[in-house]
């Protein structure tokens, strides 16, 4: 019978930051009896084990001058084990299995996943008023976080005690060892860092006299800065030129379908809009507007803190659409989590030369011992793998990344080979890349917002970075959340590229084309003078075609995305004209490829023009389009003029 000193000598907690040395070659009993033995430390492995893990399998382990916990850490982390200390004695089993020192904590998730309602404008044949709906999955935002924190938080080691759980709406319980209940705490502490910003768009209609015309016949181009939009925003409130004809303030959640409408006198007035936040600042916006005898769909990049400027044609005006951004509670749009148990980016040795051929790399790691003076460890997968590889004045690690083969630091050694340890979690927004192209079909008022589409983001980063090493495992791991997330756990340097890549998808999305446009009749003798047999005309005969029209001329100024489609629709008297045109900038100039239709529908002779073309305009010239003629005394041509801004 044990004595109450004997006993609690025997469940004595042990000593696991003694230090010790192993240098063993052997499967897991093997190890863990040569950690015992220069340890003393009893280790047993859980009976269930060697059902699960190849136990059998050969591994090397040599260590030198590290703690016990260290030793334990490596010994059963290479057969992808784990260890708890019970009653004394250092039990070892697969993740999930082991019970002891387990902690249960409730985590507070309110609105780390929350979804924003979207809230369309009615299209025709709708009721007015129509209730705001979620988009995304049908789950819950806390079925979504629990399906997220299983598949990037300790992956595989979740099932039976190992659980996370809904507790009630916005709060979760999280069962597990506590290092990965911290790991679980550090990833939702990220995901609510990127919450969705709250934005707020405004919007003002200002009619213009010819004055005001000229104006912005001289203004800069349509997208301004900070100081040039405060500018011109205070030159048509002050202006006689300008009269404030209609104003909106539209604030919504980044990413939310939202809209306002405003009636008077039988006169309607709505703005739908669905915006998001670039990292730059700028905001990327879906635009539609509807006024009397008007109508516009965009989308289009507002400057930070500054504006974007639409002339359109409205009854006998040209009237200016001023819209600006104002973004609160602004969020990083990244973020980075290293796996708890590294320690930091590895120390790097001195530069040397190399010549390995098809040298198995247990052979490469023995040489790398030496070279840097410390541990390593290698990955048994990459154990008997041949090396073919020379190289002059290069640093170790340097020299493995050469080979393909990542490498982190953790439990005072090196590790080199391809397993969780060596990756990273990167958190990204991609909100503005997952705000869809709004699709334009045959008729421009049936056009559809733009969608909201991270799921398409991460399958462009699948397909376009490192394809072949996106294979689906415990070590690999792309997911996106239904409020514009992407959550990706590579090696570092797929991480480096997936950044380069949407830095480059917004780059070659980020350009915004403008294209000032005038439908105006001008006489044929004045239009044969001025227009060559190119239809391109230097900026000079521009004006001059349009001081030479007769009647009311149409002024317009779209800008939206290149390679994106604006549409416009404008009535006057009994005229309906719709232009619909894709503009991109180019080094030669602005391709713009259009639809324009101008119906009149007065008289006993209705007459129809139409024009489906593709053009290129130079900086500084303009493309002239022939509509057909002008019934009147005198010969006139209706223009469609075309100039870059």
């Amino acid at each position: 019978m044990l004595t109450a000193l004997a006993l609690a000598a025997l469940l004595q907690e042990p000593d696991l930051d003694r230090r010790i040395s192993i240098d063993k070659r052997g499967t897991l009993q093997q190890l863990l009896d040569a950690v015992r033995s220069a340890s003393g430390i009893g280790i047993v492995v859980d009976p269930r084990t060697p059902a699960r893990v190849d136990v059998e399998r050969t591994v090397e382990l040599k260590l030198k001058d590290v703690k016990v916990r260290s030793a334990l850490r490596w010994a059963t982390r290479l057969y992808g084990l784990e260890f708890a200390v019970q009653d004394g004695t250092v039990v070892v089993g697969a993740p999930g299995q082991l019970e002891a020192g387990v902690l249960t904590k409730a985590l507070d998730v309110a609105g780390v996943l929350a979804r924003p309602q979207d809230n369309p404008a009615p299209r025709e044949g709708q009721p007015e008023f129509i209730p705001p709906h979620e988009s995304g999955p049908s789950s819950s935002p806390e079925e979504e976080l629990i399906d997220l924190i299983r598949s990037v938080v300790a992956p595989g080691t979740w099932g039976g005690a190992m659980a996370v759980k809904s507790l009630q709406p916005g709060h979760l319980s999280v069962t597990h060892h506590p290092g990965v209940v911290a790991e679980v705490e550090r990833l939702v502490a990220a995901l609510r860092s990127l919450k969705p910003a709250t934005m707020t768009i405004d919007a003002e209609l200002f009619e213009l006299d010819a004055d005001g015309e000229r104006f912005f016949d001289a203004m800069a181009p349509a997208a301004m800065g900070e100081a040039e939009s405060k500018k011109t925003h205070d030159a048509l409130k002050g202006a006689r030129a300008a009269k404030a004809a209609q104003a909106f303030q539209l604030a919504c959640t980044e990413c939310q379908l939202s809209h306002m409408t405003y009636k008077r006198g039988g006169r309607a007035y709505t703005i739908e809009a669905r915006p998001a936040l670039r990292p730059d600042g700028a905001s990327k916006v879906d635009l539609a507007f509807d006024a009397p005898g008007l109508r516009l769909r965009t989308t289009t990049v507002v400057p930070a803190r500054g504006s974007c400027v639409f002339l359109l044609p409205r009854a006998e005006r040209t009237v200016a659409l001023l819209v600006r951004v104002a973004v609160s509670g602004a969020a990083p749009r990244e973020a980075d989590l290293r796996p708890a148990e590294a320690a930091g980016a590895p120390a790097d040795g001195p530069a040397g030369d190399y010549d390995y051929r098809e040298a198995p790399w247990s052979k490469v790691v023995e040489d790398l011992r030496g070279r840097l003076r410390r541990n390593v460890v290698l990955d048994p997968a990459l154990a008997e793998r041949p090396l073919s590889l020379q190289a002059t004045g290069v640093k170790p690690l340097a020299l493995l990344r050469l080979a393909g083969v990542p490498a982190a630091e953790a439990d005072e050694a090196l590790y080199i080979g391809h397993a969780r340890l060596s990756t990273e979690l990167h958190l990204a927004s991609v909100r503005d890349l997952a705000l869809a192209p709004r699709d334009f079909g045959a008729d421009v008022l049936r056009s559809d917002p733009a969608s909201f589409e991270p799921r398409a983001v991460l399958d462009r980063l699948r397909e376009n970075v490192q394809r072949e090493r996106w294979q689906e495992s415990l070590d690999t791991v792309a997911r996106h959340t239904s409020n514009g997330l992407v959550v990706l756990r590579h090696a570092p340097d797929v991480l480096q590229e997936s950044r380069a890549h949407m830095a480059e998808m917004r780059r070659l999305e980020g350009t915004v084309a403008t294209v000032r446009t005038d439908v105006v009749a001008v006489p044929a003798k004045a239009c044969d003078e001025l227009v060559g047999a190119d239809s391109l005309v230097d900026a000079a005969a521009a004006a001059k075609l349009l001081a030479a029209g007769t009647g009311a001329t149409e002024r317009l100024q779209l800008n939206g995305l290149s390679g994106l489609r604006v549409g416009l629709v404008w009535d006057r008297r009994d005229q309906r004209s719709t232009l619909d045109v894709k503009s991109d900038a180019t080094a030669e100039g602005v391709q713009a490829a259009l639809r324009f239709d101008l119906q009149d529908a007065d008289g006993d002779k209705p007459w129809h023009a139409a024009a489906r073309s593709t053009v290129t305009v130079p900086a500084g010239k303009a493309a002239v389009l022939k509509l057909g003629l002008v019934e009147g005394a005198e010969r006139t041509y209706r223009l469609l003029i075309l100039r870059a801004r």
